[in-house]
């Protein structure tokens, strides 16, 4: 999601519950954001690529049974 489409999401968000009065701190919110991304020291910290999430684990499984796949851990 990129912060125009967050913006763009929240102010519509803040128009239904009636609270337009948020919608200016929202697009302060959104500049910021831009800054702070676009800033030196955080393009150095970037990775080049975006990192590839490890596998999950089934639901509920834990420890060394998840890792091995056995009940017993082994």
């Amino acid at each position: 999601m990129t912060i125009e489409q967050w913006l763009r999401n929240a102010a519509e968000d803040a128009e239904r519950r009636q609270s337009t009065d948020l919608i200016p701190r929202l697009e302060a919110l959104a500049e910021a954001t831009r800054h702070l991304r676009g800033a030196a020291w955080n393009r150095e910290a970037a990775p080049a690529s975006p990192a590839r999430p490890a596998p999950a684990s089934p639901p509920g499984a834990t420890g060394r049974a998840a890792r091995t796949g056995s009940a017993d851990g082994a």
